[in-house]
């Protein structure tokens, strides 16, 4: 239990919390909370060290293990299952970082170099080159500390183009020339709008005793509709009798990107890219692509408009075409008024926001009902979930390689699909 309590501190601690306080509030000696910091370490997480300061947590297990992947060779990976293949353990680093030793069988296991695992930590921070010298005096001292710079985890693009081609549902189209499409929805699902009325009714006065009798029963339970209709809901004969079960009824929704079905309308299923466009004079634009974009022989060309269907998206020109993005891709954004990234993690002890002008952070997806695109910074920790592209001050494409080294992509051809 004392490991999980140390780390439930760390996370809730504002300011490095020293053993000593730690071992007091949770009635423990001094040397269990450093086996349960040891502990947490070898699991991933990054525990920082000052003397007279205490203990932080600097990051989180997957961001280490990110920086350790990327330095691993295939030959060292062999060698490490085959041996913890053979002996199963618990490790405890030495005091002096030049190895681990099994805590049963007394066994010890080299590291790459004395004190590897406190100067991974270190390198993981935000300003890796304040204490390298106190680590590794005999390499950093000739090599220098003044270029080092925080570690970028790499990520690799993910340009999976398969998929579903749309969604399940299939929508009647009666009502297109009005930007709208018809679908089947459960009564469960119904809501009430502000004037007391069923949201998105399809023709009311088609079966207005229906339509009643469903306004009605959504009303006794407050419009909460899955309490409204837990029970069997049977349409009113006009002598109220009970008749017909009703499970769904017709709703209508506005149409954005439809994939032609059977006479009817389904919505786009996976959103393979977005391919960007840098209009003169009017800034940046994305276009969606789908997997049933894929099947057809010429790409889509209109950008998403908030707030307008899909007819009244602005064309593109392919002469303003810049770049596509898949998932994982990097990009570099600056914004005039700002970035706003807020933390994805809740229990982290990092800032919740943050604001910068300007940012590295990758591509994880676009929204056609906001017109925005979500980004994340490289390890996770930060976020913009609804990031606007067409007043970005900057908006270019990066490639990093494995050792989260940066280079500018120019610009591309737009690539189809057959």
């Amino acid at each position: 239990m004392t490991k999980d309590e140390i780390l439930n501190m760390l996370r809730s601690a504002s300011a490095p919390i020293s053993g000593e306080e730690m071992s007091r509030a949770l009635g423990v000696s001094r040397a269990a909370v450093w086996k349960a910091v040891d502990q947490l370490r070898q699991e991933g997480y990054a525990i920082e060290a000052a003397t007279r300061r205490g203990y932080r947590l600097a990051a989180l297990p997957d961001r280490l293990d990110a920086a350790v992947i990327a330095c691993t060779t295939d030959g060292m990976i062999r060698r490490i299952s085959g041996y913890y293949g053979h002996i199963e353990g618990e490790y405890l680093q030495d005091a002096d970082g030049a190895g681990s030793q099994h805590a049963r069988t007394k066994e010890r296991f080299p590291a790459p170099w004395p004190r590897f695992r406190d100067e991974l930590i270190v390198r993981l921070s935000e300003q890796p080159g304040e204490h390298l010298l106190d680590i590794n005096p005999g390499f950093y001292c000739e090599y220098g500390t003044e270029h080092i710079r925080p570690v970028f985890v790499s990520r690799m693009p993910r340009r999976k183009v398969t998929g579903p081609g749309h969604k399940e549902t299939i929508k009647g189209a009666a009502a297109a020339d009005e930007g709208l499409l018809t679908v089947r929805k459960a009564l469960t699902e119904l809501k009430l709008d502000k004037d007391g009325e069923i949201k998105d009714y399809y023709m009311p006065s088609s079966d207005t005793l229906l339509y009643e009798a469903i306004k009605a029963q959504l009303r006794r339970f407050g419009g909460d509709g899955k309490k409204a209709f837990a029970e069997p809901f049977y349409k009113p004969k006009a002598d109220g009798t009970p008749g017909p079960l009703v499970r769904k009824v017709k709703t209508t929704e506005k149409a954005t990107l439809t994939v032609p079905v059977h006479g009817g309308a389904a919505s786009n299923d996976t959103m393979v890219r977005v391919d960007v466009f840098l209009v003169p004079g009017d800034g940046y634009y994305w276009v969606p692509v789908y997997v049933a974009d894929t099947l057809k022989p010429e790409l889509p060309n209109r950008a998403v408009v908030q707030g307008k269907p899909y007819s009244e998206w602005k064309e593109m020109r392919e002469e303003d075409f810049i770049f596509s993005l898949y998932p994982n891709d990097l990009v570099y954004v600056e914004h005039k008024s700002g970035l706003k990234f807020t933390l994805q993690n809740a229990d982290s002890t990092l800032e919740k926001t943050r604001t910068q002008t300007s940012a590295f952070a990758y591509f994880v997806s676009g929204s056609i009902s906001t017109a925005s695109i979500t980004i994340r910074t490289h390890d996770n920790a930060y976020g913009i979930p609804s990031l606007g592209v067409k007043t970005l001050k900057t908006f270019h494409k990066y490639q990093v390689d494995v050792l989260g080294n940066v280079f500018p992509v120019h610009k591309e051809t737009r690539q189809k699909f057959r």
